[in-house]
């Protein structure tokens, strides 16, 4: 942050008119293809206190046609001790459902929902020899022994959450590249996608899948026969598709540099019968391509399979990479790529509208200016330009889902570009409504 007296209220956009949630589901027949522009920012929670955490890790979920955030409460200012039972889970106009019964520290919560209109989050908690001393520390790459679930049901007459059950445990998960898919809004086809470290020694890699089974979530193992980087599960009936960044080739040559042997590629799993059994895993990107980074994947609902990633050309230059595939993920079109602002660092979210369009969010820190932007672009039978979204703010961790009504959300924790240092981050929400409504 840059020192400065321009307080926050001052530069973030006025509060909407309309409430974000509460609105019924239409079918998706209804639905317009044409979207208006993004809305000014607003509070997602109500306003904190000048020493209170904020949400952090943002999580969007939809279910009995309200919209839900969850995050990590976080304290990046004023005194530094790690926060105490650390869950935000609230509507996006601030009714808070509590949390689950336990003594959970909720590290990095996700959303989904299930077919029935429920809420099921997940979370992860530390190994007990790594707890975090400061939330500072707790903004870096804890170490995860277990992730758990509990089940919300919103329309029960006395709501509350489910006991906690535990989906995972060991000491290789990487919680922290954990890939949710149910941006996409498709009620009981949200899945989490977490990569596992390969043991000391090993050369082989694997994932852990959640996914639904019916309306319980359940855990399993996929193989893969390098360590991956990045995954993430989309699905169609009972034919799943993982997406996976992977180093799978040679052994690199030890004169090599850091960037030439990063050999990192996407790579597509296949499973025909709901995830029982994968078919062996096949190449997507080229061999000499450029390192590959946080695949995303997506199908449309004429069942083609969209895939994005970016590629980092040089230290600064990286693009958006497009594909799809029209017979299942065995040929793939030529690829299209979407130049963006140049980064240092970047995050790319992703999510795809019920006519099939992609809209997608470049989230970067990049020069001259020391915070994160965001770009937002969309594709649909090609690439829009790129533009830039809030310019005078500085997003920390940012998000987009697609309600049930078909308006696109942006949930965002962010601050004032240039904010004075003891003005506190907050959670914002932006959406993107259809032209016709």
């Amino acid at each position: 942050m840059i020192p400065t007296s321009i307080p926050i209220s001052a530069i973030i956009g006025a509060a909407l008119g309309a409430s974000i949630v509460g609105l019924p589901s239409p079918s998706l027949s209804s639905l317009s293809c044409q979207y208006g522009a993004w809305s000014s920012l607003r509070r997602a929670v109500p306003e904190p206190k000048p020493s209170a955490p904020v949400a952090s890790w943002p999580s969007v979920a939809s279910a009995g046609g309200k919209t839900y955030v969850a995050g990590t409460d976080v304290k990046s200012y004023g005194p530094n001790r790690m926060s105490d039972r650390a869950l935000t889970v609230s509507t996006l106009d601030g009714r808070s459902l509590g949390r689950p019964a336990g003594p959970f520290w909720f590290e990095r919560p996700i959303l989904l929902a299930d077919a029935r209109g429920r809420l099921h989050l997940l979370w992860g908690e530390f190994l007990p020899d790594s707890l975090p001393k400061s939330d500072n520390e707790r903004l870096t790459f804890p170490k995860i022994a277990t992730v758990w679930t509990s089940m919300y049901d919103p329309s029960s007459p006395t709501p509350r959450w489910s006991r906690a059950r535990r989906l995972l445990e060991g000491q290789r998960l990487q919680w922290d590249l954990a890939e949710s898919s149910d941006g996409d809004n498709v009620a009981g086809r949200g899945s989490v996608a977490v990569p596992l470290r390969t043991p000391v020694g090993g050369t082989n890699g694997s994932l852990a899948v959640l996914r639904f089974a019916g309306d319980r979530l359940v855990a399993s193992k996929v193989a893969l026969p390098s360590e991956t980087m990045y995954g993430m599960l989309g699905s169609a009936g009972d034919t799943l598709y993982l997406a996976v960044i992977a180093d799978m080739s040679p052994p690199h040559e030890p004169s090599m540099t850091p960037q030439e042997a990063e050999t990192n590629g996407v790579w597509l799993k296949r499973s025909l019968d709901g995830g029982r059994t994968w078919e062996q895993e096949s190449p997507v990107s080229v061999p000499g391509d450029p390192p590959a980074h946080q695949v995303k994947i997506h199908v449309s609902p004429d069942g083609h399979v969209h895939l994005l990633w970016q590629r980092r050309e040089t230290a600064t230059s990286w693009r958006i990479r497009h594909v799809e595939s029209a017979d299942a993920g065995r040929t793939w079109s030529a690829p299209e790529d979407l130049q963006v602002s140049p980064v240092v660092f970047a995050n790319l979210r992703s999510v795809m509208d019920a006519c099939g369009a992609l809209h997608v969010l470049h989230e970067y820190l990049g020069p001259p200016i020391p915070h994160m932007r965001l770009e937002y672009a969309t594709w649909r039978d090609g690439w829009s330009a790129a533009e830039p979204l809030f310019p005078d703010v500085a997003v920390i961790r940012t998000t987009i889902a697609r309600a049930p009504d078909g308006r696109l959300l942006l949930v965002t924790q962010s601050e004032a570009a240039e904010a004075p240092v003891h003005v506190p981050s907050a959670l914002w929400v932006a959406e993107k409504r259809r032209a016709n409504r």
